[in-house]
């Protein structure tokens, strides 16, 4: 429906949520990125399957391709370690900072980057 010769209901009150959060430091970059890649091999494995996959189940899928080794729980990757859980309606990855600078990260499916607190 529209009305009076308006294109739309939508206002920039309902813009869509930012994926990552304010303040990101630039230490903290790299984990934000590799919490999205994380997101989006979850999301293709999740259009194909129907379900989120561990780290071992989305490698074996093609799916994951990580420059530094992991194991069923997870792996350490610029001065963060990530450990991904999955449950039977969602996933969640965390970040954790592997000395004093940096913050804890996280996403899940909702596929929003944020900070844990």
């Amino acid at each position: 429906y529209r009305w009076g010769g308006g294109s739309s209901y939508s206002t920039s009150r309902f813009r869509a949520r930012p994926k990552i959060p304010r303040g990101v430091t630039a230490p903290e970059r790299p984990a934000v990125a590799t919490l999205l890649y994380v997101n989006s091999v979850q999301e293709a494995f999740h259009r194909k399957n129907g379900r989120y996959g561990s780290l071992r189940e989305l490698a074996d899928a093609g799916l994951l391709a990580l420059d530094v080794a992991f194991d069923a729980n997870g792996f350490k990757r610029a001065r963060y370690a990530f450990r991904v859980t999955v449950e039977a309606d969602g996933y969640r990855a965390d970040a954790l900072p592997q000395g004093p600078i940096g913050r804890p990260l996280l996403v899940d499916d909702s596929g929003i980057v944020r900070f844990e607190e």
